[in-house]
């Protein structure tokens, strides 16, 4: 099911490009949370979790209830944030970065500021959201959340995923290569 929806969307991104149509941010966010394809990567990393990944859990899954939806709103603006400049050069189409700019007249800073701030707000949704009880075991909660400390971590100076080669290869090798002694 989520690999068709990723797939589907991906089509629309390809039809924009193609056409060189510019989406309104709201038309733009509502594909790009599911083209970041991180709900669906939070969702295939419950196969693995055995027992605790119930069917009930992918039936609360499928509502996109809102912790979901907040981690991939950090991903996805935290990705456009640092990606923005590089995705332009390889002619992907516009981020949510170029989009609010052309809407708003804003200048860039400005506009990385806002993204910044409302992934800060999506923050405070996850938090919320672990804090509630809830029919789903924290273990699968965290899961989205640590999706989300991932993307934090690798896009907080720069696209630490598509350029690994500085503070990601440094951070992976300090603690799987050389770990603090216990």
């Amino acid at each position: 099911m989520q690999f068709k929806e990723v797939s589907k969307h991906y089509s629309i991104e390809m039809e924009w490009l193609n056409s060189g149509y510019s989406p309104t941010l709201e038309e733009y966010t509502s594909v790009a949370l599911i083209t970041g394809a991180y709900f669906m990567l939070t969702l295939v990393s419950y196969v693995g979790m055995g027992d605790i990944a119930t069917k009930e859990v992918f039936e609360w899954a499928k509502n996109k209830p809102k912790l979901l939806k907040a981690a991939s709103i950090v991903c996805r603006f935290k990705d456009d944030i640092q990606s923005n400049q590089l995705d332009q050069m390889r002619g992907h189409v516009a981020s949510c970065i170029q989009i609010y700019m052309t809407e708003h007249g804003s200048t860039y800073e400005d506009t990385c500021e806002k993204f910044k701030r409302m992934a800060a707000d999506a923050w405070k949704d996850i938090n919320k959201e672990c804090l509630k009880p809830t029919e789903v075991p924290m273990p699968l909660l965290m899961r989205a959340v640590n999706f989300a400390r991932v993307i934090e971590v690798l896009y907080q100076h720069r696209d630490g995923y598509t350029n690994s080669t500085f503070e990601t290869k440094d951070r992976i090798s300090l603690v799987l290569v050389d770990p603090v002694p216990i």
